[in-house]
This record gives structure tokens, C-alpha cells and sequence, in this order.
């Protein structure tokens, strides 16, 4: 079976990935120079990292979800989550830490950036 990924998908994490390199270096020589929004700017492109890998990865696992509920209907799925209750527990749990990183991490970004208290 072929697998089906999303452009969206990679390009999210491609963009994650130079986003979180970049915050990094930005936040090293804010600190290395000793300038507070230079710091704050480069931690906040480090924590936009993580917040776009925990959407792409929990966005991609409940998407995944959904389509195999739309293509083999309620019973079908109910079924096979019923017959392998831990793995199911496993995606559930992995599925929902993802989105919880991808949607705290955004508070973390504005309360670096200095924007909320």
C-alpha cells in the first residue's frame, strides 16, 4: 500500500526544523552578547519548533484517524480498536501529548516574546 503524506505535512516540518535551528543560533549570540530581546526572539523561534512539530505529528495522527473511520464506517473501527486495546491506548495517548506540545508551546512563544504575563 502506497503511503499517503501531505505536502502541508513536510512542509511543516522542513519549516520547524529551520525555524528551531535558526531560534537557536539567534538565541546563542543573544546570549553571548548579553542583548535580553535578542534572546527572547531566538528562544521564541526555538519554542515555534516544537509547537509545529506537535501539530504536524498530532494533526497527522487524528487525521489518520479520521480517514480510516470515514473509509471503514463506526463498527468497523470500534472493532479494531477493541481488538488491540493497548495500541489503541498508545495512539490515543501519543495523539493527544503531540497536540497538547503544538498548542501549549504558542503560550510559550508569547510569553518569551513578552507579549502576555
Amino acid at each position: 500500500m502506497p503511503r499517503i503524506t501531505s505536502k502541508l505535512y513536510w512542509g511543516s516540518l522542513r519549516l520547524g526544523l529551520f525555524l528551531g535551528v535558526a531560534g537557536w543560533i539567534v538565541a546563542m549570540v543573544g546570549a553571548l552578547a548579553k542583548n535580553q530581546p535578542l534572546l527572547r526572539a531566538g528562544m521564541a523561534g526555538f519554542f515555534a519548533l516544537f509547537s509545529i512539530w506537535g501539530l504536524a505529528n498530532g494533526g497527522a495522527m487524528a487525521w489518520a484517524f479520521l480517514t480510516h473511520l470515514r473509509r471503514h464506517g463506526l463498527k468497523a473501527t470500534i472493532r479494531d480498536l477493541a481488538q488491540d486495546p493497548w495500541w489503541s491506548a498508545l495512539y490515543s495517548a501519543m495523539t493527544i501529548v503531540f497536540l497538547f506540545a503544538g498548542l501549549s508551546m504558542p503560550y510559550m512563544v508569547l510569553k518569551e516574546l513578552s507579549i502576555i504575563r
